[in-house]
């Protein structure tokens, strides 16, 4: 399994995080791997802002790191990601 590096962004800078709610997490990450925002992913988030720019920049970076290595995305925020051709989505928890 894969994250985005906005994802460890947006988890690890969560209001209100408790040390150890913050190594858990440091900890979880460690057993997937990180997918870098390097030329690929800057190239599928040009193309998605254009495209959608009412997409929210961090949301644009995580569907463009998803786009760029051609993976599902496993989220809890559907709708946010709803209208990305191309995209595949899986739902995290309850519906």
């Amino acid at each position: 399994m894969y994250y985005s590096a906005i994802t460890k962004k947006e988890l690890l800078s969560k209001q209100g995080l408790k040390a150890s709610e913050r190594q858990a997490i440091i900890s979880l990450l460690e057993r997937f791997r990180l997918i870098r925002i390097d030329q690929r992913v800057i190239n599928e988030y040009s193309r998605l802002r254009s495209t959608h720019p009412s997409l929210e920049r961090g949301d644009a970076l995580i569907a463009a790191s998803a786009l760029a290595r051609k993976l599902p995305l496993l989220t809890q925020n559907q709708g946010h990601f709803r209208l990305v051709k191309g995209l595949v989505l899986l739902p995290l928890g309850p519906a």
